[in-house]
């Protein structure tokens, strides 16, 4: 799962991406940002959606 922060309240404003562990060591981690993410495919999740996200990924 990667994480990312935008905003200033750090209790807040915060998106989730969940990606399969081979996907996140193939990437190069210099092009590893929000946008890059979404565009392969993986949107962006709220807090809500993450339990959902993972047991898709897990099985």
């Amino acid at each position: 799962m990667l994480c990312h922060h935008h905003g200033l309240d750090i209790t807040t404003d915060w998106t989730f991406h969940v990606l399969p562990q081979d996907a996140i060591a193939a990437w190069p981690a210099q092009s590893l940002r929000p946008s890059t993410v979404i565009a392969a495919g993986y949107p962006a999740l709220d807090g809500t959606q993450l339990a959902d996200a993972i047991r898709a990924l897990t099985g």
